[in-house]
Order: structure tokens, then sequence, then C-alpha cells
């Protein structure tokens, strides 16, 4: 069975450092905010911002299984280059049925990720963490 590589937002400190310090290496480095003797240094700036940008970014192609949550949403890649994002507001009910989860948000389609490849505690986990943020009453184990 695979597992799922679980990211919370809240506790990923250094992906927050590395994206501050890209922003400001890119800000510094574009309009020449600090003047060096030598003028490389700004390219330099702006090269490793943008490194560090495409660093932040491709953390999600990191693992096939991946999610990612914060206070107001998930960000669902099981078993795709792409994933699905579940804001938590809009959802009406969730259920997991024969190892498919099925997430009905309001305004949009259902969402249905297939687990069956996926290990019993992270199908486990994934579920009790959208139910816990979840503000509906009709949250719905079938």
């Amino acid at each position: 069975m695979k597992r799922i590589h679980f990211a919370n937002h809240k506790r990923n400190f250094w992906l927050l450092v590395l994206l501050l310090l890209a922003v400001f290496g890119g800000i510094v480095g574009a309009f020449e905010l600090i003047p060096f003797e030598n003028e490389k240094w700004d390219n330099y700036l702006v090269a490793i911002s943008s490194f560090s940008n495409a660093v932040f970014v491709s953390h999600f192609f990191w693992y096939k299984n991946y999610v990612q949550w914060s206070k107001g949403g998930m960000y669902i890649k099981i078993k795709k280059l792409f994933g699905k994002t579940v804001t938590f507001k809009k959802v009406m009910s969730i259920g997991l049925k024969e190892n498919v989860l099925c997430i009905d948000q309001k305004y949009e389609d259902t969402i249905e990720i297939d687990l069956s490849h996926i290990a019993e505690e992270d199908r486990g986990f994934l579920y009790q963490l959208i139910k816990e943020r979840v503000n509906c009453e009709d949250v719905v184990l079938q």
C-alpha cells in the first residue's frame, strides 16, 4: 500500500522563510534598492530568488500522493499530476465508501478520489482531517 505525504501550511516554517527570502531578493535585485559596487549582485539576487520560487512551487510535484492543508482549505493530489482543491466552507457532505472518498461541495461538482491503493491509516487520517474542519452538520460515513 502507498502512503500519503501530509503537509500542514501552518507548520511549514521553512517554506515560508524560503518564499519570503525569494520575494525580498527579487524586489531588491530587480529594482536595485541596494547599490552594490559590482552590478552582477543584482542579477545574482534575481537568479537566486527565481530559483527559490521554483523550489517553493515544485514541492507539489515531489510526491505522487500529497495532501496539503491550511485553516481554510485543502489540496489533495492522489495518483495524478494535478490535484483537487477543497474549500472547507463549501463542503456540504463527505463520505468514504468502498475506498472512494466523496466530497460534495456547494456550487461545484462532487469530488471523488479513489483511495484503494492508499494505506488504511492514511485513508482514515485524511477522512478525519476533512471531518474535523468541515462546518456542516451532515458529515456522513457510508
